[in-house]
């Protein structure tokens, strides 16, 4: 991070151990007594907030992070604090993937905001990124093709069925060539007054990824 603050730029790390020595020095936690119980989440939230400290900064200096995790015979390696993007590949799905995330198009120091039309209301955002403040923009070390963001809105007035309603994504961010660029994405929704239609078009990948995030789908 001290050598890509002052420009910007993407790590590629792999591990295949849990790290126990220097900073950020993880502990062994996982209990197969608590496996299948309430206590069991504590293996999902961040064991060393530094890690969680370290990548707050990151974004901020527009740095991102690929990590390649490996677990020989299903080691223990705390995913849930050493990274969000992690990979459990064979050797030679881990030289496929490895090299698209070198070779695809990526964008640094990324800022995101998303707009919507009178009645709705950003409430919720899903995905890696850090916002200081809620209604503030998200920043994003990298971003490319292969990430997604998922967010959720909510009602603060009425919508009108004989209107539609309008969305607005404007994404900015630098090019590996330097160049700063905006892309908006538009989207435009019919309103209707009952959920029969609207389930017709709803999209159940999204939906059932929402959920997920959101920690709702049933055990």
């Amino acid at each position: 991070m001290s050598a890509l603050q002052a420009t910007g730029g993407k790590i590629f790390a792999s591990i295949c151990s849990l790290p126990t020595w220097g900073p950020g020095a993880l502990h062994m936690r996982d209990d197969p007594k608590v496996h299948g119980t309430d206590a069991e989440r504590k293996l999902f939230t961040t064991d060393n907030q530094a890690w969680r400290t370290t990548a707050g900064k990151m974004a901020e200096h527009g740095i991102g992070v690929d990590m390649f995790v490996a677990a020989p015979g299903g080691t223990y390696v705390d995913v849930a604090t050493i990274g969000r993007s992690s990979a459990f590949l064979s050797a030679a799905e881990s030289m496929d993937e490895f090299a698209h995330a070198v070779t695809r198009e990526t964008g640094y120091q990324a800022m995101m905001k998303v707009r919507c039309s009178n009645g709705l209301q950003v409430s919720a955002y899903h995905g890696n990124f850090i916002q200081h403040a809620l209604g503030a923009d998200l920043e994003i070390g990298s971003i490319d093709a292969d990430k997604a963001i998922g967010v959720m809105f909510s009602y603060d007035g009425k919508l009108d069925p004989k209107l539609d309603a309008h969305f607005q994504t404007a994404l900015l961010y630098t090019t590996a060539e330097g160049q700063r660029r905006v892309r908006c994405i538009n989207v435009v929704a019919a309103v209707n007054e009952g959920g029969l239609e609207t389930m017709k078009f709803i999209d159940q990948d999204c939906v059932v990824s929402i959920m997920a995030k959101e920690g709702k789908l049933a055990t």
